[in-house]
């Protein structure tokens, strides 16, 4: 028996598909393999970070491995701890204030020392300069007055160069 030319036609064109088909394939796996090797290397870097972040993970896990428990008696503590620093700052405050007020009061009494002190001082100076400069001006004018006697003294004319009284009153 003979085939129909029609099943021939399909025959072949069905092996043509196939080859094409096989063609395809062998290309598209082709292009795979070639991307699969390009990636390869950053498989490979990526696979090494990802290790690396692992074992990071790992040592931050084992770190905090017993930080919940620290984290719960820190907790338990935070008040008793908050009242000691509460009594320090409380201790420390009182004592810086009793420290200013005894600064205030020596500074109170410094200022009256001080005062009474600059007080007597121009006092005094008042006395030195009252001591000094009065018999100075005194002793000035007794000089002032020696002179202009010594001076009339010696310009004086004799009662005789005078007018008598009769011409004087006429």
């Amino acid at each position: 028996m003979q085939a129909s030319p029609l099943f021939q036609v399909a025959v072949v064109t069905m092996g043509i598909l196939v080859i094409a088909q096989g063609l395809v394939v062998f290309v598209i796996f082709t292009r795979f393999s070639k991307q699969l090797q390009e990636l390869r290397p950053r498989l490979a870097a990526l696979l090494l970070q990802a290790n690396a972040a692992s074992t990071s993970l790992k040592q931050l896990v084992s770190h905090t491995d017993g930080l919940y428990e620290k984290l719960a008696t820190l907790q338990n503590r935070a008040p008793e701890l908050a009242r000691q620093v509460a009594e320090w700052i409380e201790q420390n405050d009182r004592t810086i204030g009793e420290a200013l007020q005894r600064a205030r009061l020596g500074l109170r009494r410094f200022d009256v020392l001080a005062d009474e002190a600059l007080t007597g001082f121009s006092r005094q100076t008042f006395r030195v300069h009252r001591a000094v400069v009065h018999p100075a001006l005194r002793i000035s004018e007794l000089l002032q007055s020696a002179a202009g006697l010594m001076g009339k003294l010696r310009h004086h004319k004799s009662p005789a160069s005078y007018s008598s009284d009769q011409e004087i009153f006429i």
